[in-house]
Formats: structure tokens, C-alpha cells, sequence
């Protein structure tokens, strides 16, 4: 389904995402886009970052549907269209992408988004939301700006600092682990010179 990580920043959200990355099992298709605060004002940037790696599934959707998104992407001529049209476009592209192929999509410093993408992507969320089929949707944001995936009432991680007790025992078994493998290094090697 989805999971929308919040925290203030530096709590450790994009780690956390990185780790479920990582963790994915390797048939799965994973689409990523991450908001940088130099960009927010070009429309749909974010968008295009993640939906380049499935292009070529753009041309599976009705015509009408395929042009608005070609031209939002900056991939044909502009199409005026409602914005309904480039969010369903989306959430198609991504449905016909993951029909072959499960899919995860990551998004980063959604605070960061520019407007035009992450309201796409939260419309996608919430339908995601509410019927994921082989497509799973991973997004972290800080609380502030306010920004429609943050209301969206989609499913939530809320990270916040670590108790004291918690922290003592990630600082402890850190230095048991570089203790060890300082021990480690300055046991002679066996074998082979």
C-alpha cells in the first residue's frame, strides 16, 4: 500500500527509506523522485524524474491521456487539460508499468516537491491507498510546509528522537562494533601472504 514517514529533519526518514530500498525484494521495480528546494518552482520536475524510467508505458494509455501527460512531462507539445487528466494519466502510467512488474515508488523531501507533482502524487496516494494492486508507494516528508500529501490522511510513520535508554544502547553497540573490529585488524592475518 502506502506509507507516508514523517519527522522533523535529520531524524533519519530518507535513511529509512534508503533501508526499505534496500530490503525490497530484487523482482521489484523501484521508481524514485526527490524534492530539492531549488526546484520547486518548475512544474512537474519530480514527476518527470520518476515516471522517466516507465516512458515508454505513456504510450499505452488512451490518446487523450497520453498527450496531457506527454505535454506536462515536457515529452510532446503542451495539451490543456484539467488537472484530473495528468492525475489519472499518472496513476495509469504507473497501473500499466506494473503490470508486468510490482512497483515501488519512493518519494523523497516531499516538502521539497514542486506543487504541480506532488499534488499528482498525492491524488496517486490516496488511490493507491485505497487499492495498491502490485504497486507500493513510500514517501517522507517533514510536517512543514503543509503539503497534500500531508493531507491526505494516508497511512503514517511518525519518527521522532530516540529515548535516552534507546540512544545508549545504539551509541553502545556502535562502539561494541568498532571495538571489534579494531581487535579484529590487529589480529595477524592467517593463510596466504
Amino acid at each position: 500500500g502506502v506509507v507516508l514517514v514523517r519527522g522533523e529533519a535529520g531524524i533519519g526518514k530518507s535513511a529509512l527509506l534508503a533501508a526499505a530500498v534496500a530490503a525490497a525484494p530484487p523482482h521489484l521495480r523501484v521508481l524514485r523522485c526527490r524534492g530539492l528546494e531549488a526546484d520547486t518552482a518548475v512544474p512537474f520536475l519530480a514527476l518527470t524524474e520518476l515516471l522517466t524510467p516507465v516512458a515508454d508505458a505513456v504510450e499505452e494509455l488512451e490518446p487523450f491521456r497520453a498527450a496531457v501527460l506527454r505535454g506536462a512531462l515536457g515529452l510532446g507539445p503542451p495539451a490543456p487539460a484539467d488537472p484530473l487528466a495528468i492525475w489519472s494519466a499518472c496513476l495509469g502510467v504507473l497501473d500499466v508499468a506494473s503490470a508486468t512488474t510490482p512497483l515501488v515508488v519512493v518519494i523523497d523531501d516531499a516538502h521539497w516537491v514542486d506543487g504541480p507533482s506532488l499534488e499528482v502524487l498525492a491524488f496517486v496516494a490516496r488511490r493507491l491507498a485505497a487499492d495498491a494492486g502490485s504497486v507500493t508507494l513510500l514517501a517522507a516528508s517533514r510536517d512543514n510546509p503543509p503539503n497534500p500529501l500531508l493531507q491526505s490522511n494516508l497511512p503514517e510513520l511518525r519518527l521522532g528522537p530516540l529515548s535516552r535508554d534507546s540512544a545508549r544502547r545504539l551509541v553502545t553497540s556502535v562502539a561494541d562494533l568498532a571495538e571489534a573490529d579494531v581487535v579484529f585488524r590487529q589480529q595477524p592475518q592467517q593463510g596466504n601472504r
